[in-house]
């Protein structure tokens, strides 16, 4: 292009160092031109990668919410097996409870009936002391 204007120029009669600067300069200016008018371009290319890199972000991020559901999922089923294992343990705890509160209750009547037997073999040692002593008081003192 800076030959097909220099020639023009040197046509219309211009000096061979004229016609070299403004060949130049009209190329330049040409060139500054067309990298202005392309700038945006590059704009345009680089909103095109952060799009395309944000689409994978996107991507990724339902990815990870899919696995964060997963994992709620899983969770949810552990905390429902621990809870079907905590109730199976109160419900034994409870049995076992019953159990001991049967056994205190029947300690409690042995005990009470055997406070009973030792209450009549105190009361028939002493009953039984008391006859001796007047038999022997009896025997002694005619």
């Amino acid at each position: 292009m800076k030959l097909a204007l220099h020639k023009a120029f040197r046509q219309v009669g211009a000096s061979q160092q004229d016609a070299d600067d403004a060949a130049e300069s009209i190329d330049s200016a040409m060139e500054k031109r067309m990298n202005d008018k392309q700038s945006h371009l590059a704009k345009n290319s680089d909103m095109y990668t952060v799009r395309t890199e944000m689409a994978e972000l996107k991507s990724q991020i339902a990815g990870v919410r899919s696995e964060v559901g997963m994992v709620r999922a899983e969770l949810r089923q552990e905390i429902a097996l621990v809870r079907g294992e905590i109730v199976t343990v109160r419900a034994e705890l409870k049995q076992d409870i019953a159990s001991v509160r049967g056994d205190i209750a029947s300690v409690r009547g042995e005990m009470a009936h055997m406070r009973s037997e030792l209450i009549r073999w105190i009361v028939g040692g002493q009953i039984a002391t008391i006859f001796a002593m007047v038999g022997l008081i009896k025997f002694v003192h005619p």
